[in-house]
């Protein structure tokens, strides 16, 4: 089975833009790359710089589901195109949710360093 994942952000801005833009009707809003889990899991990976080598793909049959999800066409049609890309997304996400590193404290015994403020004078030359 493939699955196209998106970028939940994207597919509410595309539907704004549609909506505002005053479109009907159906339309398949993609990034237009299907992947199987696998594959994805492979990609995020990958992005994150992690060993691809434990991602270990299993028939669909294997994961024991109570439901069976439905086929995709994952071709593209109307509305394909406006969605960023997987590329694209996966780099927002890791930027949106990757932890903020700790400031460092000062070492013992050291006063703490004003805080540089920005100087508004106009260089000449």
């Amino acid at each position: 089975m493939v699955y196209v994942a998106d970028y939940l952000p994207d597919l509410v801005q595309a539907s704004l833009d549609l909506l505002i833009d005053g479109e009907t009707g159906v339309w398949q809003l993609t990034n237009g790359e299907p992947l199987s889990w696998a594959a994805f899991a492979a990609r995020v990976a990958t992005h994150a710089g992690l060993d691809t080598s434990l991602v270990r793909g299993v028939p669909s049959r294997q994961l024991d589901r109570t439901a069976h999800a439905p086929g995709l066409d994952a071709r593209g049609g109307r509305g394909s195109g406006l969605m960023p890309s997987l590329a694209d997304a996966l780099t927002r996400y890791q930027l949106d949710h990757e932890p903020k590193p700790a400031p460092i404290p000062p070492l013992r015994g050291t006063p703490p360093r004003p805080a540089m403020e920005r100087s508004t004078a106009v260089p000449t030359h």
